[in-house]
């Protein structure tokens, strides 16, 4: 018992000294998740909830498909953009290069996306940073539910 109390104090503290340092070099830590439908072959939209260091807050985005090609094993790989709305505070736009990894024949896939931000509005003006979607993709119906991870400064 002892020994696990040890591990998750050293944790905690290590966490904590992490974001102590992130902070103090102007890191902002973007944590969420949401879903997204298709609403044309290469246009997806979705809604979601955000964390932008401690403020929540509601975001919409738009996901557009640039290039979709096969990739090995049955996987596709491709590039994408995203236009994401965090309501008054802004809005990110990104670069993205993508991979959908088949699970079934049914059209379900393992969703990871890494994102470059390349432009902001509001708060997000000037700003850079990287940001990572994972989650699924079922391309029968259109359907995606993803987690969001990154940060800016």
């Amino acid at each position: 018992m002892l020994k696990n109390l040890t591990k998750l104090v050293v944790t905690v503290a290590t966490f904590c000294a992490m974001s102590c340092q992130l902070f103090a070099q102007g890191v902002t830590v973007i944590q969420g998740e949401g879903v997204a439908t298709a609403i044309n072959p290469f246009q997806f939209a979705g809604t979601g909830v955000a964390r932008i260091g401690h403020d929540k807050v509601s975001e919409s985005s738009l996901a557009t498909l640039t290039s979709l090609n096969p990739g090995p094993g049955g996987s596709l790989v491709g590039t994408s953009t995203h236009t994401i709305q965090f309501g008054a505070r802004g809005t990110i736009t990104t670069t993205d290069e993508l991979r959908l990894v088949p699970v079934n024949d049914q059209g379900l896939y393992v969703l990871s996306i890494k994102s470059a931000i390349v432009s902001g509005t509001g708060d997000f003006a000037g700003v850079n940073g990287e940001l990572t979607f994972n989650g699924f993709a079922n391309l029968a119906t259109g359907q995606v539910t993803w987690k969001l991870h990154g940060q800016y400064r």
